[in-house]
C-alpha cells in the first residue's frame, strides 16, 4: 500500500520473513530445465481487476506435456497467486485457527507462505507450492512421471488447472502457440463484461434512514459470478461517496472468497500490522522490529518465533460514529466466512470533511475510497 501504507508485496515479504524464522532460511522456487518448456500465464488484470485463471486452452485449464518436460507459470496480474500441487495433502488454509498460546490470533500457515522447495524433477507424489508470487514472477516444475496432475491457487478456489504428462514421443502435446493464442483472445473476451459490471456495481445505492438521515451502501469487493467466476474486483464500489452529517455508510462484501478491511488511518500514522510475529516468550511484535533471518536452521530444541495475525485482523472501533479522524477505525477482516467482522460493516459519520480509507490487504491494487461528509 503506497508509501506509509503497507504494500502487499511487503506484506507477503513480512509473512515469508516471519515464517522463515521457523526454518532459518527463505526458500527459493524450484527450477529445473530437463526438457521442453511450456510457458503459461497465471492470472491477468491490473490493479482492482483480477482475472483468476490459468490461461491455457484445454478444458479445465489443462495442458499435455511429455515426461521430462517443464511447465513455467508466470504471474500476469497485480493480484498474487500460488501454483500448488497438493500431492497427498489436503488443501492447506493460509491461516490456521488460534491455539491456546496465540492470544486469539490466527496462525500463519507456513505450508502456504514458505513451503519446502526442491530442484529435483517431480514424481507427482509430494506437495509442491510456489508460495504467493506476484506480477512477473515465475515458478517452474519439471515432470518426471506420466500421469494427470491437478493444481490450484490457494487464494482463489475457482483457479484450478491440470497438467497431463504423457510418455516422450507421444503425438499430442500442447503447443506454445496454442497457449499464447488462447491467452490473448480469452483476456480480450473478458473486457466488455468487466467494464459493464464495474459501471453497474458502482452506481450509488441509498435508502432512507432514521431521523431524516440516509443509508449509503458500498460494496467492499465483488465478483462476476458468470464465466466460471474468474473475474474479481478488488475495489470499493462506488469508491467515493458524499453523505451528510448523521448519515450511515454500510460496506458489504458479496464475494465471500476474498477478505477485505475497511480502515480509516489517522494522518501521520502507520497502518496496523496485518501480520505480526509471536516471540518464544509469547509477546507479539511487528515484523518491522525483526532483523534478517538467521543464516542457518536454529539448533534443535530452541524455541523460534512464528507468524500470527496482526492488529489489523481485528476490529478497532472507538465508537460506531466516525467523529474523531485522529483515531483508528478498522473493520477487521471482512468476509462472509472469515470472523470476526462478518459480511457487513457500518459507520455513522459526524465529522465534516473528506476522509480516505483503505483495504489493508489490497490498497496497493487501488482498493482505496473516500467519504465526503457535508454539514447538515
Amino acid at each position: 500500500m503506497r508509501k506509509r501504507i503497507l504494500a502487499r508485496s511487503t506484506l507477503v515479504l513480512a509473512i515469508v520473513l516471519a515464517v522463515s524464522l521457523l526454518a532459518g532460511v527463505v526458500s527459493a522456487a524450484p527450477s529445473s530445465q530437463a526438457g521442453p518448456t511450456l510457458r503459461i500465464q497465471a492470472g491477468a488484470g491490473e490493479q482492482t481487476v483480477s482475472i483468476n485463471q490459468y490461461l491455457v486452452p484445454g478444458a479445465g485449464s489443462s495442458v499435455i506435456i511429455p515426461v521430462g518436460g517443464t511447465v513455467q507459470w508466470t504471474i500476469g496480474s497485480d493480484e498474487q497467486h500460488t501454483i500448488t500441487f497438493l500431492g497427498d495433502r489436503p488443501r492447506p488454509e493460509p491461516f490456521l485457527p488460534p491455539d491456546a498460546t496465540s492470544q486469539g490470533r490466527p496462525i500463519v500457515n507456513g505450508l502456504v507462505f514458505d513451503p519446502p522447495q526442491s530442484n529435483a524433477p517431480w514424481d507427482g507424489t509430494t506437495y509442491v507450492n510456489s508460495s504467493p508470487i506476484g506480477r512477473g514472477q515465475d515458478f517452474s516444475v519439471t515432470f518426471a512421471a506420466a500421469g494427470n496432475y491437478p493444481y490450484v491457487c490457494l487464494f482463489h478456489p475457482e483457479m484450478t488447472g491440470l497438467v497431463t504428462v504423457v510418455p516422450a514421443g507421444a503425438p499430442v502435446i500442447t503447443s506454445q502457440a496454442d497457449v499464447d493464442n488462447y491467452r490473448t483472445s480469452h483476456i480480450a473476451q473478458h473486457q466488455p463484461g468487466i467494464a459493464q459490471l464495474q459501471a453497474v456495481r458502482s452506481i450509488p445505492v441509498q435508502e432512507a434512514g432514521p431521523n431524516s438521515t440516509t443509508l449509503h451502501f458500498v460494496r467492499a469487493g465483488t465478483r462476476d459470478r458468470s464465466q466460471g467466476g474468474h473475474v474479481e474486483f478488488l475495489a470499493f464500489l462506488p469508491d467515493n461517496v458524499t453523505v451528510s452529517q448523521g448519515d450511515m455508510v454500510i460496506w458489504y462484501n458479496d464475494d465471500p472468497v476474498a477478505p477485505h478491511t475497511v480502515t480509516f488511518i489517522p494522518p501521520g500514522q502507520d497502518p496496523p500490522d496485518f501480520i505480526a510475529v509471536q516471540l518464544p516468550d509469547g509477546s507479539i511484535v511487528s515484523p518491522s522490529q525483526l532483523g534478517p533471518p538467521p543464516g542457518g536452521p536454529p539448533p534443535a530444541g530452541v524455541p523460534v518465533p512464528r507468524a500470527v495475525g496482526g492488529n489489523g485482523v481485528f476490529p478497532t472501533l472507538p465508537t460506531t460514529t466516525y467523529s474523531d479522524p485522529s483515531l483508528l477505525y478498522n473493520s477487521g477482516i471482512f468476509s462472509d466466512d472469515v470472523p470476526p467482522a462478518g459480511s457487513a460493516f457500518a459507520l455513522t459519520f459526524d465529522a465534516p470533511g473528506t476522509w480516505q480509507y483503505i483495504c489493508l490487504i489490497h490498497a496497493e491494487d487501488g482498493m482505496v475510497g473516500t467519504v465526503t461528509v457535508l454539514p447538515r
